[in-house]
């Protein structure tokens, strides 16, 4: 899991990379951020670190200037700011030396005044084990659930990886990953669509190995029904005998592939496989013909 890194804005809300419209970064908006600023105002002062770092309002980007800002509304108890601290830190952002330990007291700082992304980033802190914390997945769980149920789309996304593969301890539902998967989407994270259409695959492994089997059943019936219809041309197999043993044969093969035919109506909507599908096929557990035949054909 990499660390979020600082390349613009975050939103209040859920922390994810937004701008706020132009007219709400003006030279006059910042006029009145700062005057709340420096009359104590600590989220007023987070914002004005804001307009330093991005370089809104007419200032051009500091990073060093949106330091100063950030570090006082951290200071003052405001819960985002202190994600922005932890973020400096821990990207090595405004002349800052990296400093993992220093990013993780800010974390903390932020996720226990409420902040979402300061949450999430402490769950990823507690999954590497870095700045200073013993690898603990109990607390990195605790701290990814707390951000995903406050809106993290992230948070979600990973909280639905978890419970996809055990990651944490966590029991392996997949239906509770796909549910997070979907609500991480529905949240804007990018990468939470593919995951939850790959996972909604996956869960259809069993059926998509049934069809394959009874695609690859009918291939190898064709392909004898072919054989079979050019034997009674040949000189030997003229006897009365054998063409007789042919039609039977023949017969045979034409009932099963009925039979096939039939079965793979239930999967039709399956179709067509696709190399993903062989994959996730591969991962199923082993089964013979005479099993997939008893479980894909009743």
């Amino acid at each position: 899991m990499a660390l979020t890194m600082v390349g613009a804005a975050l939103s209040p809300v859920t922390g994810q990379a937004a701008q706020p419209a132009a007219t709400e970064r003006s030279p006059q908006v910042l006029g009145r951020l700062l005057a709340a600023a420096e009359a104590g105002d600590r989220v007023a002062m987070g914002q004005v670190g804001e307009y330093h770092q991005f370089g809104w309002g007419g200032l051009a980007a500091d990073e060093a200037a949106g330091l100063i800002w950030y570090r006082r509304a951290a200071e003052a108890g405001d819960g985002r700011g202190a994600l922005r601290l932890g973020l400096y830190y821990g990207n090595g952002l405004g002349g800052l030396t990296r400093n993992r330990a220093e990013a993780r007291r800010w974390f903390v700082k932020g996720a226990e005044a409420g902040e979402p992304w300061a949450m999430h980033q402490l769950a990823t802190y507690y999954a590497q084990g870095w700045g200073g914390l013993s690898q603990d997945w109990s607390q990195s769980q605790v701290w990814r659930r707390r951000a995903a149920e406050l809106g993290v789309g992230e948070a979600m996304r990973l909280l639905g990886q978890a419970y996809e593969t055990g990651e944490g301890g966590l029991s392996v539902d997949l239906s509770l990953a796909l549910d997070w998967y979907r609500r991480a989407q529905r949240a804007g994270d990018g990468r939470a669509g593919a995951e939850a259409a790959r996972l909604e695959r996956r869960a259809r492994a069993p059926e998509l190995a049934c069809l394959a089997h009874i695609n690859d059943a009918l291939g190898d019936l064709k392909a004898q029904r072919e054989v079979l219809d050019v034997l009674p041309g040949l000189p030997r197999y003229s006897g009365a005998d054998l063409q007789a043993r042919l039609a039977v044969v023949g017969a045979q093969i034409e009932a099963e592939m009925r039979v096939l035919a039939t079965a793979r109506g239930a999967y039709a909507h399956l179709e067509p496989i696709t190399d993903l599908d062989r994959y996730h096929i591969k991962l199923s557990p082993a089964e013979t013909d005479e099993a997939l035949r008893g479980r894909c054909l009743t």
